[in-house]
């Protein structure tokens, strides 16, 4: 076979593999990633190898995330191959492409961010300003709760002292020694109580 025919055969299948099968489009302007770019070796790389890596990873995961799937394994692979079939075949791939290269990179950014992130703050120091956070949080939570009761109380004790007056209004227009001002000394008493212990309890929260 002279090189002509053989360059003319790989031209061939590149053709079929790249544009009649997988249905990948040429790049336009500077993109490269997930498009034809001409370079057989760079569009083996980026338009075949990576987006298909990360669309098999994304179709297993998927596959074995479904909780049917997780007792039919064979099920679960049938339904991922024939998720891979209708994306080629559809044409959906050649738009995909692109986009499973650059979630790669992205990918491979934010590991590169968390790795180096750890490398500059030691776990332990991470751990103990999660702590001291989480303390701080907590605070401010329990300070914002606290002065909610104390107003809650506060009212309470204002509703209190306003129903005192009215019964003590009431206690001096009736008969000394009638039932109703029996009653209503005894509400007074109740009253004198609950004034006192809702005053301790709004000490307490603001000591």
């Amino acid at each position: 076979m002279s090189f002509h025919a053989g360059a003319a055969g790989s031209s061939q299948v590149y053709d079929t593999l790249f544009r009649q099968i997988l249905q990948v489009k040429d790049c336009v302007g500077a993109g490269k990633y997930g498009c034809l770019t001409g370079n057989i070796q760079g569009d083996l790389l980026y338009a075949l190898l990576v987006p298909h890596v990360i669309l098999l990873i994304y179709l297993f995961i998927m596959s074995r995330t479904i909780l049917m799937f997780r007792t039919h394994r064979g099920l679960g692979t049938l339904f991922g191959a024939t998720i891979y079939i209708f994306l080629v075949y559809s044409g959906w791939y050649g738009i995909l492409a692109s986009y499973l290269v650059w979630w790669m990179i992205l990918t491979i950014v934010i590991s590169m961010g968390v790795f180096f992130f750890g490398r500059v703050i030691h776990p332990s120091e991470t751990e103990t300003r999660f702590k001291i956070g989480q303390a701080i949080r907590k605070k401010v939570v329990t300070d914002r709760q606290k002065e909610k009761d104390i107003a809650r109380l506060r009212n309470y004790l204002r509703d209190l002292e306003r129903d005192k007056e009215k019964v003590e209004r009431q206690l001096r227009s009736t008969p000394p020694d009638s039932r109703l001002a029996e009653a209503l000394k005894n509400e007074l008493a109740e009253l004198d109580k609950g004034i006192r212990q809702t005053r301790d309890q709004i000490r307490a929260l603001e000591g």
